[in-house]
């Protein structure tokens, strides 16, 4: 049984008081004379295992330069922070260069970078100077950014520098995102290109307030039931300016026209449902606007005709109107053939009776 072994069941086990540190000493000696080149991994977890058994905590070395954590203090996970980004002075980069697993970042002299998170989402806080920044390619879902507070550089797989103040990105190779904080704008630098927020106006333009939200359709309607006419027209008004397709807002302002005794007015808002709307408001509006029209045949006769040609339930009733609009034409004959019409098709209902009526010398 090697010695790892022995001590990997001892630590499971923990039947006996803890080792002094001759006995570790001895375990590690009699391992060096066994593997005259001892494999670093598995010295550490040897002194790993029997640190844990102990109760003890211990910093692992191994040979050759470090890793990132072991040169800068461990990596900062994400932390959320109002108004900004958490940042812990201990996971700084001072200047020189600094290996972040695949990628490379340069801090110039007088610069200072926190860095925030590790991994497939890098993280790092610009807290002044200047920095360079060669990354890896990220797949989907992984990304490199470099925060300034008021702005953000997000990079997929590329080589830029940073300056805090000014603020400002200078691309070398592929391709940047600039994020401006104050208002979320965005700008794409490509390489061999460079932006600065001194080229950008020193005001952002000021935000242009929402206009308030249209009143609802049965306030609406309330209020032309109500006799306030004109609060419904004005209501409807700034519904058809948020919306000129609001074919409900078309009818109703079609009937409050009418109620308020312009005719004209409700004739050319029912001919904007025939003009735009589905065939189902469509063939009500040519129904309405026929009617109005009674005192000018010609037009209504064409709104009939034009709703004739599709089924509909007021179907009997257009016919009775159409053969009132082709009397006042003075084409008597094909009014007494719609009317004769209407009998047929609508025998032993209100249509027919009317129809029958009128077809009596």
């Amino acid at each position: 049984m090697s010695w790892e072994n022995e001590l990997q069941q001892w630590s499971q086990a923990r039947s006996a008081p803890p080792p002094s540190d001759a006995d570790i000493a001895a375990l590690v000696a009699a391992a060096r004379r066994r593997r005259p080149r001892p494999d670093p991994g598995r010295v550490a977890l040897g002194v790993a295992l029997v640190a844990a058994a102990a109760g003890i905590v211990v910093a692992v070395w191994l040979p050759g330069e470090g890793s990132f954590a072991q040169r800068h203090g461990p990596p900062i996970p994400p932390a959320a922070a109002e108004g900004g980004i958490a940042v812990s002075p201990a996971a700084s980069l001072m200047p020189g260069t600094h290996e972040l697993g695949a990628d490379e970042v340069v801090v110039d002299p007088g610069g200072s970078v926190a860095v925030v998170s590790l991994g497939p989402q890098t993280l790092l806080h610009l807290a002044a100077g200047t920095l360079e920044a060669t990354v890896a390619p990220r797949g989907d879902g992984e990304g490199f950014s470099v925060d300034a507070d008021a702005w953000r550089v997000d990079v997929v797989g590329t080589r830029f520098r940073v300056t805090r103040e000014p603020f400002g990105v200078a691309v070398l190779e592929g391709v940047v995102e600039v994020v401006r904080g104050a208002d979320g704008a965005r700008w794409k630098v490509r390489a061999g290109d460079a932006f600065s927020e001194r080229d950008l106006p020193v005001e952002l333009p000021a935000a242009t307030p929402a206009p308030p939200a249209p009143p609802v359709l049965e306030r609406l309607q309330d209020l032309l039931l109500a006799g306030d006419v004109d609060g419904a027209r004005r209501g409807i008004e700034a519904r058809l300016a948020s919306n000129p397709e609001d074919w409900s807002s078309w009818m109703l302002l079609a009937r409050l026209e009418e109620r308020a005794g312009a005719r004209d007015a409700a004739v050319t808002a029912w001919r904007s449902v025939v003009a735009g709307a589905g065939e189902g408001d469509a063939q009500l509006a040519r129904f309405e606007a026929a009617r109005l029209l009674a005192e000018r045949p010609a037009e209504a006769r064409a709104l009939l005709e034009d709703f004739l040609a599709r089924p509909h339930p007021l179907e009997g009733e257009a016919r009775l109107r159409l053969a009132a609009a082709l009397d006042r034409l003075g084409e008597h004959e094909e009014a007494r053939a719609t009317l004769e019409d209407a009998a047929a098709r609508h025998a032993g209902t209100a249509v027919g009776l009317e129809a029958r009526r009128r077809l009596e010398p």
